[in-house]
């Protein structure tokens, strides 16, 4: 018995323990769990924080930077206006220096020290004993005076002196008059009373004396050159402290006459007759900063009907827990943006900081595409289309560059497309989507100006795409956003890069690996052109576009102008349009009537649109086959287009002119019968043609004969 108890009590003893182990491992384990499960939250909240406080600490070193850049353009803006100010009134000093015309001239020769005492006689005195002055002598300068023989009389007759040796050749006319010469005797100068004056050579009275002040003056027959040039001369009073000549070793002698030592006389140099005049001295004007214009606009960049700047407003955007990678690539892109722009004094880093914002920015597109953050694109579509009109050299990097470049490729152009077939492709969700369409064209259509060639295969993925094209040319799309789109295809229809991939063609200078997919724009297009829904004068301008498109194509490539010819639905399409256009005007459309304008418009439109036709008729060797191209057209939206065609260019070949059209309109009109003719001519000729005119004539007679009528109606009152 005892035994048995025994044996229970050990077995119930061996239960119980292995219960209690079993209850205290699991105990353990739960205890494990919430702790490893509490270290988790802990290191969570901790990454979290650390992560808090990076970005608050980026935010503040940014709000640092900023506030430093601007406190740095202050001052720059401070000494800009400081230097301004001194720039006008250097200007103003400047204006106020009289011109070189009006000042005093600057004297041939410096005075002499003494002035010479006059002749006895008023005559200029012996040659010989003329004294020879230093030109460093400073003293009172004496007005020269002119004085000439009263009558010119034939030089008297030199004896002949003995042979001497060849001289250079000299002007012809010119003496060297301080050469030592043979002394004067007394007869030879002036007498008092009132005996004849003998007059001085008639070559030394040419090179000291100048034009009489009483009679005109006389130039002697021996001096053909240098006539106008000593006639021109005018000496004036020096200046009180006059300037030292402006080149010092060549010595400055009398003022009309200029002898070298050889006895030559030196032409007269424009340079010698004028007082130099001082060079204004100005600052060289330091090239533009554009890593500094990087920094102002995207730092201080707003966007039309916002209140806060853009910059502002993308640093504000949140992403959910779930997407924590995503935050960490926008914020590194925002981080890598600010560090680029950092020091905008140092413009000679502007392009590898052009690089690595743009990079950027590509990063940031993707990201907001990929959360769909609609209203964000839009700002940062504004923004992308300021920095590219304003910043040179943004537009070719702006692109992206894949890890394996290629002409046609761009990360850029891709996430576009993205963006374009799952945002503005699903019916319109409100104005954000609006601002999207319309921020998104806005930017393309900038990218399109002044587009680098090598860039212009960029945007083949983007035409290329039939998805992308369905949606821009929607017709559900709003009427600015059609124009607008339509307006981009325009400006890339002139690179002839583009002309392949606007018509679904595969380029001949390229391997493309598949099978072309057509992008249906042509045909798109040509719908537009004959929506009835869309017919209006608002829309004249729309469907002009359309036209302007075409044409720059056809002209881009002699195979684009084949494949535009002879397409039947094209031709169709533009014939009907002409004939929508040209319906109102002889159907006395009142909006056409009460307004000239209007309908000198509405002219000038069906003009350019006839001239568009007449030049995919005529512009190949042999001229289409227009009747066959009609009668290919689609009948559906084409039907009875021969019997529209043979109305409407049978109005504008042989129809009069509506009366209710002013002179300027009606010339206008009388311009596009040729043309209408010559196309009209392509499909009906012969006696059909004349039947036409026939019928026309027929209306006018009927119109004359209506005339008559009334005139006679109108006599008969009378009477």
């Amino acid at each position: 018995m005892n035994c048995s108890s025994f044996d229970n009590s050990s077995q119930s003893n061996a239960e119980m323990g292995t219960a209690l182990r079993e209850a205290w491992d699991g105990k353990i384990a739960k205890e494990g769990e919430v702790t490893i499960l509490r270290k988790t939250i802990e290191k969570n909240s901790q990454t979290h924080a650390v992560e808090v406080a990076r970005l608050k600490a980026a935010k503040q070193e940014a709000d640092a930077k900023q506030l430093q850049m601007q406190k740095t353009l202050k001052e720059d803006m401070e000494r800009l206006k400081t230097q301004l100010a001194f720039k006008q009134q250097e200007l103003e000093v400047s204006l106020r220096r009289p011109p070189p015309s009006v000042r005093p001239k600057k004297a041939l020769r410096e005075p002499p020290a003494t002035p010479v005492p006059p002749s006895s006689t008023g005559g200029w005195g012996i040659l010989s004993q003329r004294p020879n002055f230093s030109t460093d002598v400073q003293s009172t300068p004496s007005r020269p005076t002119y004085v000439s023989p009263k009558k010119a009389l034939p030089s008297p007759k030199k004896p002949p002196s003995p042979v001497k040796p060849k001289r250079p050749a000299m002007l012809p006319g010119f003496q060297n008059s301080f050469t030592t010469s043979t002394q004067l005797g007394p007869t030879q100068l002036k007498k008092k009373g009132k005996e004849k004056e003998r007059p001085l050579p008639i070559d030394d009275g040419n090179v000291f004396g100048g034009p009489s002040r009483n009679q005109p003056f006389i130039p002697p027959p021996t001096i053909p050159l240098m006539r106008d040039k000593t006639e021109m001369l005018v000496i004036e009073s020096p200046p009180r402290h006059p300037s030292p000549p402006a080149f010092p070793d060549v010595p400055v002698f009398d003022s009309q006459s200029m002898a070298d030592r050889d006895g030559d006389v030196p032409m007269a140099q424009g340079s010698v007759n004028e007082e130099d005049e001082p060079m204004e001295d100005f600052d060289p004007i330091d090239p533009p900063n554009w890593k500094a214009e990087l920094c102002r606009i995207i730092l201080t960049h707003i966007r039309t009907g916002s209140d806060q700047p853009t910059f502002q407003q993308l640093l504000a955007v949140s992403f959910s827990e779930d997407k924590s990678e995503e935050c960490r690539l926008y914020t590194s892109s925002w981080i890598a943006i600010m560090d680029a722009i950092s020091q905008p004094n140092k413009a000679a880093s502007y392009e590898q900081c052009l690089f690595i914002a743009a990079n950027s920015f590509v990063s940031i597109i993707e990201v907001l595409t990929r959360n769909k953050l609609v209203t964000q694109l839009a700002i940062l579509f504004n923004l992308l289309a300021t920095l590219t009109f304003f910043l040179p050299k943004f537009r070719g990097l702006i692109f992206g560059q894949d890890d394996s470049p290629a002409p046609d490729s761009s990360p850029l152009i891709r996430i576009i497309c993205k963006l374009t077939t799952t945002e503005l492709g699903e019916p319109s969700a409100g104005a954000s989507q609006d601002d999207l369409g319309r921020e998104l064209l806005g930017f393309l259509e900038t990218m399109c100006f002044e587009l680098p060639d090598e860039d212009t295969l960029k945007f083949s993925e983007l035409v290329r795409s039939r998805d992308v094209m369905m949606t821009l040319l929607n017709p559900t799309q709003p009427a600015p956003f059609l124009e607008q789109a339509v307006r981009i295809l325009a400006k890339l229809s002139i690179r002839k890069q583009l002309c392949w991939a606007l018509l679904s063609m595969q380029d001949p200078d390229q391997e493309m690996a598949g099978v072309t997919v057509k992008n249906g724009v042509t045909e798109r297009l040509c719908s537009h052109l004959v929506e009835a829904a869309r017919d209006g004068p608002e829309f004249y301008k729309f469907r002009e576009t359309i036209l302007v498109y075409f044409a720059q194509l056809s002209l881009s490539h002699s195979d684009a102008y084949s494949t535009l010819s002879g397409s039947a639905m094209l031709l169709a399409s533009v014939l009907w349009h002409i004939a929508n256009l040209a319906t109102p005007l002889w159907e006395d459309d009142e909006r056409l009537v009460d307004s000239p304008p209007n309908s000198l418009e509405l002219i000038q439109y069906i003009g350019r649109a006839v001239y568009f036709m007449h030049y995919l008729m005529f512009s190949a060797e042999n001229a289409l086959n227009l009747r066959h191209k009609l009668q290919q057209a689609p009948p559906r939206p084409f039907n009875n287009i021969l019997q529209v065609f043979i109305v409407a260019f049978g109005r504008l070949s042989y129809a009069e002119a509506p009366d209710w059209l002013d002179d300027d309109a009606r010339n206008k009109l009388e311009q596009l019968v040729d043309m209408a003719r010559d196309i009209l001519e392509l499909v009906v000729d012969g006696p059909e043609g004349d039947e036409i005119w026939q019928a026309y004539q027929d209306d006018l007679e009927d119109e004359k004969l209506l005339d008559e009528e009334e005139m006679e109606a109108q006599m008969v009152d009378a009477d």
